[in-house]
């Protein structure tokens, strides 16, 4: 976990346990005095904040790990590869800015798709797509349009590992079907044989393309908090709390917004 992060949610909670003497619980003349200490919300709360970033690391491997099913063959990525090449011949134009799947494009000199996996991974950055741009490529016409690239990384007890190695904490992650949904060719414009696999990547793409990841992440998130929720207790302001919830799985789940909204929350447990 990274420390500082750490260090921040711990110093939420000592920070309102030291809050304590300026709280004042009232209560009506006719009902039993109920008291609801600081250090007991507090200490009902860091569990679940620890859980949360926990969640966060895992849900965000998860969003660029792709199934047995959905991991893409060599002979797949070969073929995406040589027709957005046909692709640029026939004039293909590049989205505006050239961002794709919500991915810039990579920094030749210090970062490539593999590298901007780990770095999502370990710290939320953005994940970029690599270019033809290799000495063959120099003066064609598809120099600079994207190319698939597959990166293969290892999860050793729920963090990133430079120095994994073992086949069970492998993962793989590609950007394949970002950039073979760039190419608009028609069924007229494809050969027999390329057909089938156009066929064949368009049925991975309906249930392995990103969007339907963030979809599956968004859905996790959901549970995850109404379960946190749940596990907090009863006596809290629900509207409040609620409205914290919701703007926490509408963030998209990033660190920084979590820990904005736990601050929220502890807020709602103590608004009684």
């Amino acid at each position: 976990m990274n420390k500082y992060l750490l260090s921040f949610i711990v110093g939420l909670f000592v920070a309102q346990g030291c809050a304590t003497a300026a709280i004042t619980v009232k209560k009506a003349s006719s009902v039993a005095k109920k008291e609801t200490s600081v250090q007991n919300v507090g200490g009902s709360l860091l569990p679940t904040a620890l859980t949360l970033y926990q969640t966060v690391q895992q849900l965000n491997q998860q969003q660029q790990e792709l199934s047995a099913e959905c991991e893409p063959s060599t002979q797949e990525v070969n073929w995406v590869n040589k027709m957005i090449k046909e692709w640029a011949k026939s004039g293909g134009v590049l989205p505006k800015g050239d961002k794709i799947g919500g991915m810039a494009k990579c920094n030749k000199d210090d970062n490539s798709y593999s590298k901007s996996i780990q770095n999502n991974i370990e710290y939320e950055e953005d994940i970029c797509y690599e270019v033809f741009d290799d000495k063959s490529d120099e003066g064609m016409i598809w120099q600079d349009y994207p190319k698939v690239t597959t990166a293969t990384y290892y999860i050793v007890d729920g963090e990133y590992s430079a120095t994994g190695k073992r086949a069970k904490d492998k993962r793989v992650a590609s950007n394949i079907y970002d950039i073979f949904n760039l190419i608009d060719f028609t069924t007229e414009d494809y050969t027999a044989e390329d057909a089938k696999m156009v066929a064949k990547l368009n049925e991975k793409m309906e249930k392995c393309a990103p969007a339907k990841l963030s979809a599956k992440k968004a859905a996790m998130w959901g549970d995850f908090v109404m379960g946190a929720v749940g596990s907090i207790g009863q006596n809290t302001n629900t509207g409040s709390l609620m409205e914290t919830v919701s703007g926490l799985i509408s963030s998209g789940g990033g660190m920084s917004g979590a820990l904005q909204s736990l601050g929220g929350v502890a807020t709602s447990l103590l608004d009684k």
